[in-house]
């Protein structure tokens, strides 16, 4: 503690005598404490402390300067110099050298040093030291790095940090999620796609030469494939599949093939012709015996209709035990698959059911409980519910065939699809009655591939050769925006180009406000435009769907261009398994994020051999994605 009186400036050098000590002169008293004093000069008032005598000087002798700090030079730093044991013990304990002279504030200290700075709290980092260099004389310089406080950052600057590492943040963060999923929907390599031509063209020449006649389907079948559906000749996806199923009809099938190659042929005709065969395989049994073959009525429906079948067939037709079961992921695709499966099996007499979701749960129920079912197709939702009604079971049921695989074993699906999967595996383990598994899908991402090796190891892999590759019959391109115009006018103008095969044209988005909004943006510039969403009713969906699916009369071909086309706006409900075979063009108004939806939408066209277009829109942000596609639709190469 200091008391003073001064009546003039004081002095700027102050040497104690004792640890205290009583000064007085003419008009001025100062007292000293052995702990602390107070060194005036002029116009401030800054603290010292005492330090101990750790050099030549005297206890009683100390001295102040307030610019420049009287400094010991460090053990082991001069000639003849050296660390005594008590120096060492005491550094090595962790406790702080003493230097005589004055210690400024830390705000005021003109330089740091090594040795005797004071303890650094636990948030900060200690000061940089630089290297020693070497004087003329050859003594040794320490040179140290000025550091007069750290300066506390404006808010200016404390809000450009946090802008700065939110967006590094986020960059990472975006980073992380494309590795995500690009990894998700990565497409996995077919066995194709570093075939010889050779071997294509041996497997090709095969695929020309096979019929339905020669592939050991029942007669009825056949003539319900040629004359009641039309089909001459196999696809490749049919000429691979079929033979395949019906060879081993219990052992689990991929089928993979491009968009409108006709898988659903591929997977319906085997499960009919067996079906077909199992019921014609246990009568001979019953006669074989002796029983009688008649006909015995098994249910009468909800029509008033009564079922019958010969007799014996009780033991594998019962109601609410459903023989097959297709899964497919949309509820127009329900509707699509059962009417070309009626078509199939209408000659061979088998029942078939289809239920979704928009039908009530009582009817979807009473559907597969006033008579037996023998294919039932259902979304995984649907079929969850009539699960877990009472009664119904999967006990029965030889064939599961998972339409569209890509999609089903999506995040959405997935948890669905394996409800489904295991009890059908369970029962088929402990009744000891074999279960066949079928996937069928448009693309093979990695992902479903590794689900699929780990459940069924023994799966069967069967691959076109013109999987993930762009139809050679479909002519695209591509258009990017610049800032001379929007997305919805640059759409205007492809319309405007419209020709005569374009009087069907689907226009694909990403959400569906962009599909709403789209479809009023078209409708007040005069254009037949519908929306085709989840945000649209059930019905007024299947209404358009149907309309959008007829084919264009004679009247709307007037000139050599179409004013008005038939305009489906639509999300990916449209992209899957739907059969749009009048659709001349597909324009991608939001560009897809993956290879795997683009090859889905751009397949809505150029179906069975017809042509087709398909223009992609591109903003900034799909150009990596765009130019990839692009890349590989002019080498003709494999989209990854």
């Amino acid at each position: 503690m200091l008391r003073t009186t001064l009546s003039t400036a004081g002095r700027a050098c102050i040497r104690p005598l004792a640890n205290k000590i009583a000064l007085q002169r003419a008009s001025r008293q100062l007292d000293f404490l052995h702990d602390q004093c107070l060194c005036l000069q002029f116009s401030f008032v800054v603290a010292a402390r005492s330090y101990g005598t750790g050099s030549t000087r005297s206890s009683n002798q100390f001295t102040f300067s307030t610019k420049y700090p009287r400094q010991k030079k460090l053990g082991g730093i001069g000639k003849g110099t050296g660390k005594t044991a008590k120096t060492a013990k005491r550094k090595h304990s962790g406790k702080q050298t003493r230097i005589p002279g004055l210690a400024l504030p830390p705000r005021l200290r003109l330089a740091t040093f090594k040795h005797g700075q004071p303890k650094q709290s636990a948030g900060k980092k200690p000061p940089k030291i630089e290297a020693k260099s070497a004087g003329k004389n050859g003594e040794r310089q320490t040179t140290t790095a000025v550091q007069v406080g750290r300066r506390t950052p404006g808010p200016r600057r404390r809000l450009e940090t946090a802008q700065s590492k939110r967006a590094q943040l986020a960059k990472e963060e975006e980073a992380a999620k494309v590795a995500r999923h690009t990894a998700k929907f990565a497409l996995a390599p077919t066995q194709f796609d570093s075939a010889r031509p050779e071997s294509l063209a041996v497997l090709k020449d095969r695929i020309r030469q096979s019929r339905f006649e020669t592939m050991g389907l029942r007669p009825e079948l056949v003539k319900s494939i040629t004359e009641g559906l039309g089909h001459v000749r196999p696809t490749e996806v049919q000429a691979l599949c079929i033979p395949q199923a019906l060879e081993n009809p219990y052992n689990p099938i991929l089928c993979a093939a491009e968009t409108g190659s006709g898988k659903t042929l591929a997977y319906l005709v085997p499960v009919i012709n067996q079906l077909k065969q199992e019921e014609e395989d246990l009568a001979f049994a019953e006669k074989s015996r002796g029983d009688s073959s008649v006909d015995v009525i098994e249910a009468i429906t909800a029509e008033g209709k009564t079922v019958s079948a010969t007799s014996g067939l009780s033991s594998i037709r019962k109601i609410r035990r459903p023989r097959a079961v297709v899964i497919v992921p949309s509820r127009e695709l329900v509707g699509q698959v059962t009417k070309i499966a009626k078509e199939i099996s209408h000659v061979a007499r088998l029942r078939i059911v289809g239920v979704h979701s928009a039908i009530p749960r009582h009817v979807s129920e009473s559907m597969v409980a006033t008579a037996p079912v023998d294919v039932l197709i259902t979304t995984p939702g649907a079929l969850i519910h009539l699960m877990e009604s009472e009664g119904f079971a999967l006990s029965q049921t030889r064939h599961v065939i998972v339409d569209e695989a890509d999609t089903m074993f999506d995040e959405g699906f997935g948890s669905e699809l394996k409800k489904v999967l295991v009890p059908a595996r369970a029962f088929a383990s402990e009744l000891n009655r074999p279960c066949q598994f079928v996937f069928v899908s448009a693309t093979l991402p990695r992902t479903v591939i590794r689900i699929l090796d780990r459940d069924f190891p023994n799966i069967t892999r069967i691959t076109t050769p013109s999987l993930h590759r762009i139809l050679p019959r479909l002519r695209q391109a591509f258009l990017r925006i610049d800032g001379s115009t929007t997305k919805q006018q640059m759409c205007l103008d492809v319309l405007k180009r419209a020709v005569v095969d374009d009087s069907r044209i689907i226009i694909f988005c990403n959400t569906r406000r962009s599909c709403g909004d789209l479809a009023d943006f078209l409708r007040s510039k005069g254009y037949d435009a519908v929306d085709i969403s989840s945000a649209v009713d059930v019905k007024e969906r299947t209404k358009a769907l149907a309309r959008f699916a007829q084919a264009p009369s004679e009247g709307d071909e007037e000139s050599d261009h179409v004013s008005k086309p038939m305009i489906a706006v639509a999300t990916d409900i449209a992209s899957r398994g739907l059969d749009t075979t009048n659709v001349g063009h597909v324009i991608l108004y939001d560009f897809p994020q993956t290879a795997i939806d683009y090859l889905h939408r751009v397949g809505r066209t150029a179906r069975n051999g017809a042509k087709g277009r398909a223009t992609s829109i591109i903003a900034k942000k799909d150009r990596k994605m765009a130019m990839m596609i692009e890349q590989a639709v002019k080498r003709k190469t494999v989209l990854t």
